[in-house]
């Protein structure tokens, strides 16, 4: 059941960014000095809520990833396995941010430096966690209803 919900949530979070980023006045110019120092992006870009950097590219990313998260979220072996596969692609993506040189841009195409390093972090490990981890407290089973009820 957690996973679900975990995979559920995540689903409406990046449907949520992916979304507010299509519309410009939720999209702030960034600073003068990223603007025309060494920032050759594919198409308009700027900072979602002023902090999070995005263009088109990375707000169909998201949708993408909101929009496969949510029949995932459907049932536990699904959201498992969604979970494994997008912890993967964080994973890749915190990597590139990491880069040195303007690769952290892709050559121009989606920017995956500054904030968004940690919202895929982030992410990562709570899928890393879900897809990894929480399968094996209980043998790959849902914990027995008096344990929840315990725990809860």
């Amino acid at each position: 059941m957690a996973a679900r919900v975990c995979i559920l949530i995540t689903a409406l979070v990046y449907l949520f960014f992916g979304i507010a980023g299509l519309f410009p006045s939720l999209v702030y110019l960034p600073p003068p000095q990223l603007q025309y120092y060494h920032m050759n992006m594919a198409g308009p870009w700027g900072y979602l809520f002023t902090w999070l950097p995005v263009n088109r590219v990375h707000d169909v990313l998201y949708i993408v990833i909101g929009a496969f998260a949510l029949p995932a979220a459907g049932m536990r072996s699904t959201a498992i396995i969604y979970a494994r596969g997008l912890f993967f692609l964080m994973v890749t993506l915190t990597g590139i941010g990491f880069l040195p040189l303007g690769l952290s841009r892709l050559g121009g195409l989606i920017p995956l430096f500054d904030w968004n390093v940690m919202v895929h972090s982030v992410t990562a490990i709570l899928m890393y966690y879900y897809g990894f981890i929480y399968p094996l407290d209980w043998g790959g089973k849902e914990p027995p209803e008096e344990m929840v009820k315990i725990r809860a």
